[in-house]
């Protein structure tokens, strides 16, 4: 049972519509869906049994392959950008990282205007995928595996809600059962963060330590990404700033 977060209980200040957070779902989900339904049929169609189908080859083009990055082949530096969008054939990859975007990603655009929030996002994702391919291009393996998803952007923004609202009561869903039933708890975002925080330590000790059991999981990309999210304050509206600079409520 895993407690995913679905907003929280306080009122965004500035806008009602999370306009740039709505834009980013939506491209994540067309970009999933294009790549792993409609390019993996249209491989099937046109070359059966053809073993690296069309959306195998976008994931190793527009991902972050630290080989290709350090050897500038393919798109090189630029799919630390491209990489944030692309998303693994399970539905459930881009449908957690959709949800925690969703969630966290309101409140911090709100704290920023919708340009300068895109701006921090991209960036937090620049982050997250350069000590990916920074860390993973010493190894043997992981150097040529593409590295994929928007959690390292979607980290950042966690990252700046820590920083920005650890006060704020998340709301959670935890799907038990074999039919899944909806159970909301409401946790506050100090203490879900934190306790996020906390599972990233030790599988990213591992990998940078060269003993990583064989994770699927990018975990430097997540902590990369949350401590990227300390860059906040570049972004934020400047009379938010200064709210939080004198302690008067955000």
């Amino acid at each position: 049972m895993y407690p995913l977060p679905v907003g929280d209980t306080t009122r965004v200040r500035y806008r009602s519509f999370p306009l740039v957070t709505v834009l980013l779902i939506v491209i994540n989900v067309l970009v999933w869906f294009y790549v792993n339904v409609i390019l993996n049929w249209r491989t099937t169609l046109l070359w059966p049994g053809e073993p690296y189908n069309d959306g195998i080859v976008a994931r190793l083009l527009f991902g972050t392959v630290p080989y290709a990055v350090q050897t500038q082949q393919g798109i090189g530096a630029l799919s630390a950008i491209t990489a944030t969008f692309m998303h693994a054939p399970g539905i459930l990859h881009v449908f957690g990282n959709m949800v925690f975007l969703w969630a966290f990603g309101r409140r911090i655009e709100d704290a920023c205007g919708p340009v300068r929030f895109l701006l921090f996002y991209l960036l937090t994702g620049l982050i997250a995928s350069a000590a990916s391919v920074f860390i993973r291009g010493g190894s043997a393996v992981d150097r040529f595996v593409p590295g994929i998803g928007a959690s390292g952007a979607i980290a950042g923004v966690m990252g700046a809600f820590l920083v920005l609202f650890p006060g704020t009561i998340i709301t959670t869903v935890i799907l038990i059962g074999i039919i899944p039933i909806p159970i909301r708890i409401p946790i506050p975002a100090l203490i879900y963060l934190v306790w996020w925080l906390a599972q990233q330590i030790v599988p990213t000790l591992q990998i940078v330590q060269g003993s990583d059991p064989g994770y699927t999981t990018d975990f430097v990309a997540h902590l990369a990404g949350f401590f990227g999210g300390l860059l906040i304050f570049l972004f934020v509206r400047k009379d938010l700033l200064y709210r939080y600079l004198s302690g008067a409520k955000l």
